[in-house]
């Protein structure tokens, strides 16, 4: 980030004139004069304005690396902001600049109004530029369980397939983010049991995962307790041999771990493997115990199941969806959800959920506006 508006201030001599010479810094590093000048505890208008017109210039041009013939190659807002907050804030660490994007840069001509203007012409040229993550569902996709992950991966004894089919269950059932919670799920984060007597699934086994670890769930100066979340994220498996019974997926893809494998997802075994594992007694072993799946492999799983089922897998999408199919059902409590997806608050989770028709229609009962064919009274 930081090399990259260093490049940025390079690019534009004829704006900064001796500005932008190279000296050393404190750390002996050859770095623009602009940068140096402008750190400072109480910098005056004119270093603000040379601030402001030096993110401007670092900011017009931001792009994201790989675009498709005809996607918008600009960053979405929310990565913009997030890139240029990064950049002070570094800027601010290194050589001491104190700016303010909400505070020093909103006047005439300044940062602020400039890109505001930006992102309206690019919101404008367009469409859906500025959704972000919170772009549209396909057809027909409302909540969880109206994605048949069965349909597209039909084939379990392909491990492959059943890795994606799992994927694709852990985000709209359990709410995974991102990759890195699919890449660092362990086998001891895993359990299995059978329902309390006093659950509605009594007599059912269950399955689930446990000691999954965020910034709520650690005891520190702020937070006094640590979360008990062995019931928050389990399954029962209603039907231990059922293709489209999310929990019994989990279980028959949990069978085929190798006795020795820790990570959940990790590479097939090859075929000479395979031959080990019978001789040795592992017979539903399919995969390389001690090969596990990096962040970079599992986003590109992700990726692959996006292309194929047109759902957006990665990032926060399939969480996105699970909160929000939890959200709209109006007998799940607010507690559940908020237990399910692992926030303290419901400012936290609002972030994540998406209006859709069943919110909608949900909207429209509360109003007392019924279907002619609705005979609930």
């Amino acid at each position: 980030m930081f090399t990259s508006f260093l490049r940025s201030i390079n690019r534009y001599p004829h704006i900064y004139g001796d500005m932008s010479d190279y000296v050393r810094d404190n750390s002996g590093r050859l770095v623009p004069k602009l940068i140096m000048k402008l750190g400072g505890t109480h910098p005056s208008m004119a270093h603000i304005r040379l601030a402001s017109m030096a993110l401007w210039y670092f900011a017009k041009d931001l792009k994201k690396l790989r675009t498709k013939e005809g996607e918008c190659p600009f960053l979405e807002p929310s990565s913009h902001n997030t890139y240029m907050k990064t950049l002070l804030g570094y800027l601010k660490e290194q050589y001491n600049w104190n700016y303010s994007i909400q505070h020093d840069f909103n006047f005439q001509g300044g940062y602020t109004p400039r890109i505001n203007l930006l992102f309206s012409e690019r919101m404008e040229a367009y469409p859906g530029y500025g959704f972000g993550a919170r772009k549209q569902l396909p057809q027909g996709v409302e909540k969880s369980s109206d994605i048949k992950w069965d349909n597209h991966y039909p084939d379990e004894k392909d491990i492959v397939q059943h890795q994606k089919k799992l994927l694709g269950i852990m985000g709209t059932h359990f709410g995974l983010r991102g990759r890195g919670e699919h890449a660092d799920l362990r086998k001891c984060n895993v359990i299995i049991g059978k329902f309390e007597p006093s659950s509605r699934f009594k007599n059912h086994d269950f399955i689930g995962l446990t000691g999954l670890l965020d910034k709520t769930t650690k005891v520190s100066a702020t937070n006094d307790y640590a979360r008990n979340s062995n019931n928050n994220m389990r399954l029962p498996i209603i039907d231990p041999e059922d293709p489209r019974d999310p929990g019994a997926i989990f279980k028959r893809y949990v069978d085929k771990m190798h006795p020795h494998q820790d990570r959940v997802y990790c590479r097939p075994a090859t075929s000479k493997q395979l031959r080990i594992f019978k001789m040795q007694g592992n017979n539903n072993a399919a995969m390389s115990p001690h090969q596990p799946y990096g962040v970079n492999k599992i986003a590109k799983l992700l990726k692959e199941i996006g292309e194929e089922t047109g759902i957006d897998c990665r990032g926060h999408g399939l969480r996105r969806l699970f909160l929000t199919t939890l959200v709209n059902d109006p007998a799940v409590s607010v507690e559940e959800s908020l237990a399910a997806g692992r926030h303290g608050s419901v400012a936290a989770q609002r972030t994540y959920m998406q209006r859709n028709h069943t919110s909608e229609a949900n909207r429209f009962a509360a109003l007392g506006i019924k279907k002619k064919d609705d005979d609930s009274k």
